[in-house]
């Protein structure tokens, strides 16, 4: 009882932030470039009549803050690109600098003109000055909002996932009444049907008993070697076809794997449990291929199967049991942010599902 209090406890310290956690990145935006709006006004007036006409400055402001602000958003959106060399993004950023730099000091030259002033060594000078260190500020401040935000994201993401496990844990604090019972009962008849000579039946106890013990002790590790995640999809795989008696052709291949590869628990499972959840029905054999490969520090898994999707939820007997799939994609963002794949695809009477995720 006093964890699920933890749980609910939890649960209402993260609930009224919910509004402010949404537009968080809005209002670090709106605040910085107000600020920049700010002390942009307070420089051209500062500045008016020095080494340029008076109110030179100032009636060109509006339309120099919207290049800044441009510039801003330019910069944010090149630093937050995904999947991009550091290089490459310090490349673009440095040369949308020059292109902005080198665009205001040619507008204020041709502005210039306007007051009939002589355009003079020292006017293109003082413009490439103000205008590289403006912009210079601008970019900044972009940086820094991106570092803020990510900040945020990460400890909101982390704030999610200890909630998440934290629930995980007591849901499986419910649902097992007496652990060690069951394993003790489950080893029992194994060790009875193994003296009997039952030894097929002796396997599947054994395979079942593996397959419940690493989902109520491997579960709560942040990460597990992944031959034991292949050993349990095997336990599981062999389970399915144990109920299912012969009506489906299961293919589970990989290639060779690093013995010291660790992923989060459970990762990979509810892609095969979909599989066998709607690629099999009574009336058809069916088949499910499952493929897994180790390549660039990248781990990919592959399930196609036959979609038996549509007449299954068509069925009286179909049970709506949850959003597999879209929990597992919730997870995949909390545990990799942006820096994974999950594809799903639907093409002649097949189903495909392919996850990539980065792995040391």
């Amino acid at each position: 009882m006093k964890a699920w209090q933890r749980v609910d406890k939890w649960i209402a310290m993260k609930t009224p932030n919910t509004v402010l956690n949404q537009h968080y990145a809005l209002l670090i935006h709106v605040s910085v470039l107000l600020l920049l709006t700010v002390l942009s006004l307070f420089v051209s007036h500062a500045i008016s009549g020095k080494m340029v006409p008076a109110n030179f400055f100032a009636n060109q402001v509006w339309q120099g803050l919207a290049i800044n602000m441009a510039s801003y958003s330019l910069v944010y959106f090149l630093v937050n690109l995904n999947n991009s060399k550091r290089w490459l993004k310090t490349l673009l950023i440095t040369f949308s600098w020059l292109v902005a730099v080198s665009f205001t000091v040619w507008l204020d030259t041709v502005q210039l003109k306007q007051y009939n002033e002589p355009l003079l060594s020292h006017h293109v000078f003082y413009f490439l000055l103000v205008n590289t260190v403006v912009k210079s500020v601008f970019g900044l401040a972009a940086l820094f909002a991106w570092m803020i935000i990510n900040l945020i994201r990460q400890k909101l993401n982390f704030d999610e996932l200890q909630l998440n496990t934290l629930q995980t844990q007591m849901s499986l604090l419910t649902s097992q009444t007496n652990p060690h019972f069951l394993f003790n009962t489950l080893n029992a008849l194994y060790a009875k049907a193994y003296k009997t000579q039952q030894h097929e039946l002796a396997t599947d106890i054994g395979q079942l008993s593996a397959l419940m013990h690493y989902s109520f002790t491997q579960t709560q590790k942040p990460l597990v070697q992944l031959e034991d995640e292949i050993d349990h999809i095997e336990a599981f795989i062999a389970m399915q076809k144990l109920r299912l008696n012969g009506k489906v052709d299961v293919s589970f291949h990989y290639g060779p794997l690093a013995c010291d590869i660790k992923i989060p628990p459970m990762l990979l499972n509810p892609i095969i449990e979909n599989a066998f959840k709607y690629g099999v029905n009574n009336q058809d054999k069916s088949s499910i291929d499952i493929s897994l490969n180790f390549a660039d520090n990248l781990l990919t898994l592959n399930v196609t199967n036959v979609d038996f999707s549509e007449q299954i939820k068509a069925s009286t007997a179909f049970i709506q049991s949850g959003t597999g799939l879209t929990t597992l994609t919730r997870r995949l963002s909390l545990l990799f942010d942006d820096n994974y794949t999950f594809k799903t695809h639907k093409d002649t009477g097949l189903f495909n599902a392919s996850l990539t995720i980065p792995c040391q």
